[in-house]
């Protein structure tokens, strides 16, 4: 059986994230990368999670399977 994904640390608050980022979104996002690192979850419906760890940056942009980052 497979094991669930454990998202990163992020904010919490769906609506208060999107407000949020719908005001000021880089203000927001430079705070949560500030509290939270490189890798944190943003939620929302459904949650996304962003990083600014350039290696990983290299691999989600460089992938090219279809299947990898599909949904569950």
């Amino acid at each position: 059986m497979n094991e669930p994904i454990k998202l990163p640390p992020g904010p919490s608050g769906r609506v208060r994230c999107t407000l949020r980022l719908a005001k000021d979104p880089v203000t927001a996002l430079r705070e949560w990368h500030g509290r939270y690192g490189d890798t944190f979850r943003i939620p929302g419906l459904p949650d996304a999670v962003t990083t600014c760890e350039p290696e990983l940056v290299r691999q989600i942009h460089g992938n090219r399977d279809p299947g990898l980052f599909k949904a569950a």
